[in-house]
């Protein structure tokens, strides 16, 4: 009887966590298959999990990342973006954050960001996720088409994937 009731437990066990690999393996490949970066962010503020090459971002390896708080991976040029991040850790609304400009040394981004809580099962804080868009190269199209076409036009040809220049 005792026996019996340990080994369903201990199949029901081992069903549970195959389960549970198969679910983290299904949304890993999601979060690869995603063209914007990604990141997670443990209650301290430490890099949890990326799809992506965070250096050319923020100008820090993936391992100095995970080592320091997201209020240190930037100097005061980037201020904007650490305090909508730190926003979201003491009030839980999401921040979303259109055509900001991020610094790293000489080279500068055109991004899209949206930061909003890391919530377990309970529906408590864990963190916060970021979602950034780099839209560096879409503004530089905008701003030589701009000058070309005049405004209205640029944007309705870079909003309309069916949209083509003829001369």
């Amino acid at each position: 009887g005792a026996f019996s009731a340990q080994a369903a437990v201990a199949l029901e066990n081992a069903m549970l966590f195959q389960q549970t690999l198969e679910i983290r393996n299904y949304l890993e490949s999601i979060l690869a298959s995603i063209d914007h970066l990604v990141l997670t962010l443990d209650e301290e503020g430490r890099l949890v999990t990326v799809n992506g090459n965070v250096e050319p971002v923020f100008g820090l390896n993936e391992t100095t990342m995970r080592r320091l708080p997201v209020d240190e991976w930037y100097s005061g040029e980037n201020a904007e973006f650490v305090r909508s991040v730190l926003r979201v850790y003491s009030d839980p609304a999401p921040q979303y954050v259109t055509d900001a400009t991020l610094k790293t040394g000489e080279r500068s981004i055109s991004v899209n960001y949206h930061v909003v809580p890391l919530l377990d099962f309970e529906q408590e804080q864990k963190g916060v996720v970021i979602v950034l868009e780099d839209i560096t190269r879409e503004k530089r199209m905008l701003t030589t088409l701009t000058r070309h076409l005049g405004s209205e036009v640029a944007q309705i040809t870079l909003q309309d994937d069916q949209a083509q220049l003829r001369g």
